[in-house]
């Protein structure tokens, strides 16, 4: 059913997204998140282009957003599992850049990381940023709010199809390169420098020495 309001769209901020969202689900407000837009989903029980996400009337074409429940890699780790359980074209979600803190004056709100989901090494469009609060004395945090979009800008698969059919050209000046990619490798997955806190994910879905 189409809303009753015209040219209205889910945007929080990223000041609502921790005040108005990730606080009240990390203290369980039930009533606070009484008309939340954001709803629970497994985003790792399969992977992006399989999941029935449904579109969502005030959310933008393209973008998702859900509550997501983390889960340790090991009963000990302070990393994420990002292993994807229905997984049948092995794909993974990989980091894209740095971890970025959200900071409001000198109050450290949490922060938002980057990940894109690649399959046979190449980008598929589809990615996610990922919102989790700063909790004092809490070193791994379950809660996030995932912002889950789909660019094809990003889907790097369309250009191997492209390729297959001889129109490589075509879909390059539909905008292969783009200003954020462009020092990507041939595969069009990114290189990500080594900050020190921000690493891919290893065999095993996690984030190598990433305690966020």
């Amino acid at each position: 059913m189409n809303p009753p309001w015209k040219c209205v769209r889910f945007a929080p901020t990223e000041f609502e997204i921790f005040d108005e969202f990730l606080k009240p689900k990390v203290e369980n407000d039930v009533a606070g998140l009484q008309y939340s837009l954001i709803e629970n989903f497994d985003l790792y029980d399969e992977d992006p282009i399989r999941a029935n996400k449904g579109p969502h009337d005030f959310f933008a074409a393209n973008n998702f957003w859900f509550f997501v429940t983390r889960v340790r890699a090991g009963p000990n780790s302070l990393l994420a599992d990002r292993r994807i359980r229905n997984n049948p074209d092995k794909g993974k979600w990989l980091k894209f850049g740095k971890t970025r803190h959200i900071l409001r004056g000198a109050e450290n709100l949490g922060c938002v990381q980057t990940f894109d989901y690649v399959k046979n090494n190449l980008k598929t469009g589809w990615r996610q940023h990922e919102y989790t609060p700063a909790v004092d004395g809490v070193l791994f945090h379950t809660n996030a709010v995932s912002h889950l979009l789909y660019d094809n800008m990003l889907d790097r698969t369309l250009l191997e199809v492209a390729e297959q059919d001889g129109e490589h050209n075509v879909v390059a000046e539909a905008g292969e390169l783009h200003g954020e990619d462009q020092n990507q490798n041939l595969n069009g997955v990114d290189n990500v420098e080594n900050h020190g806190e921000d690493h891919n994910l290893n065999n095993h879905g996690e984030e190598d020495q990433d305690l966020n």
